[in-house]
């Protein structure tokens, strides 16, 4: 880069909860290569924020107002936008990298303001009927520099050739395929042998929990003595229900005995390992950074092939994937992996190899690095 001192890279992330994106760009800041790139955040107060900083980065906490229906959305707009701007030239950022799509209007007019290129990381599946509408990705592809998607599936919704697809990746070293279950087996009063199908995700209603509930009861009706495990808590205020609605649903099926809420866990390793099989039901996911989390574990896979979860689950080797909303196939799919252990191994086995050659940290940051370094090549001294 024809310096000797580190680039900054200022990024900016309205940091409202703790998702697979925000957990995404923890993992890229702490692993970028230190000698050539600083990273910067700029997010609001909560739990991106002390999480960052426990993890000995550099954090400036600034506000992403939200605008819609707002009578001064503009000013706001604007505040937002010269605050981020004044924090660039500050620290002599040479790139804006933007994470979250509220955070992305005000970084979009701080790249004007600082003269420095943005890039938007987009997380989500965009379109009529879902978050940003058509609006959003077309005003995006219209001002941001470059664009990062994190799978094919969001890419195709992005109306903009030149989309650069990065799919997430995780510090695989950290799920154990020989990690006990024994300690979340136990914290559940759950025996070692016994079936145990689970799911993690934070709770709302489009990470299809419900759908994992009428799943079980199929299943049970398969597999009388298995046992089920929800993983996730409340992030959004607007979910604060949801929960409570979930529980209420168990009972209805009639398996409140079966089925476990242990709430947000911040390391789910251990209750990955308690799982013979572990079931993802999101509706549209846009990546599914879980899925790649329980295949670095070694566990098989049962999802909906949509969004971009074919790009993570192969079918038939190291998962089955099943029409979207299938809830009787997905049960069956379910029972046969939890029945025929030699087979769930060997997807586990494949799923674990398949994870580190596509999804590891390492490829994951490797790859943004490759793309700031020619943008900055691009650009110039």
């Amino acid at each position: 880069m024809g310096t000797s001192q580190p680039v900054t890279i200022l990024y900016t992330d309205h940091g409202e909860g703790l998702g697979g994106a925000e957990n995404s760009l923890l993992i890229l800041m702490r692993h970028l290569d230190r000698s050539r790139f600083r990273p910067v955040l700029a997010c609001e107060r909560g739990p991106l924020a002390q999480t960052a900083r426990a993890l000995g980065l550099e954090v400036y906490e600034t506000n992403f107002p939200r605008l819609r229906g707002h009578p001064l959305a503009l000013p706001r707009l604007w505040w937002s936008g010269w605050a981020l701007a004044s924090l660039a030239r500050r620290h002599h950022a040479a790139i804006l990298h933007s994470n979250t799509m509220r955070a992305s209007l005000g970084t979009t007019l701080a790249s004007r303001l600082a003269g420095c290129p943005m890039i938007w990381h987009g997380h989500d599946l965009y379109g009529p009927g879902r978050i940003g509408g058509r609006w959003y990705p077309r005003l995006m592809s219209r001002l941001a520099h470059t664009i990062i998607a994190n799978s094919h599936a969001v890419a195709r919704t992005i109306p903009r050739p030149d989309v650069h697809v990065i799919h997430n990746g995780i510090e695989v070293e950290h799920f154990h395929p020989q990690l006990s279950p024994s300690a979340a087996r136990a914290q559940l009063g759950l025996p070692e042998t016994g079936v145990l199908i689970g799911t993690v995700g934070r709770m709302q209603p489009w990470k299809g929990h419900h759908i994992f509930l009428q799943v079980a009861r199929r299943v049970r009706d398969l597999l009388p003595d298995a046992h089920f495990l929800i993983v996730g808590g409340q992030v959004f205020a607007a979910d604060a229900d949801y929960a409570e609605r979930l529980r209420h649903l168990a009972h209805e099926l009639g398996i409140a005995q079966r089925v476990r809420f242990v709430g947000h866990q911040a390391d789910v390793a251990p209750w990955l390992a308690a799982m013979d099989v572990f079931v993802q039901c999101s509706e549209a996911e846009p990546f599914g950074l879980v899925i790649v989390e329980a295949m670095a574990a070694a566990r098989p896979v049962v999802a909906f092939a949509d969004g971009g979860v074919p790009e993570i689950v192969l079918d038939g080797e190291t998962g089955m994937l099943v029409a979207p909303g299938d809830v009787s196939h997905m049960a069956e799919a379910v029972a046969k992996l939890a029945v025929d252990r030699d087979l769930a191994q060997r997807m586990g086995r494949a799923g674990r190899e398949r994870v580190e050659t596509n999804f590891s940290a390492t490829r994951y940051v490797r790859q943004i690095e490759e793309l700031y370094e020619e943008i900055l090549a691009r650009r110039g001294p």
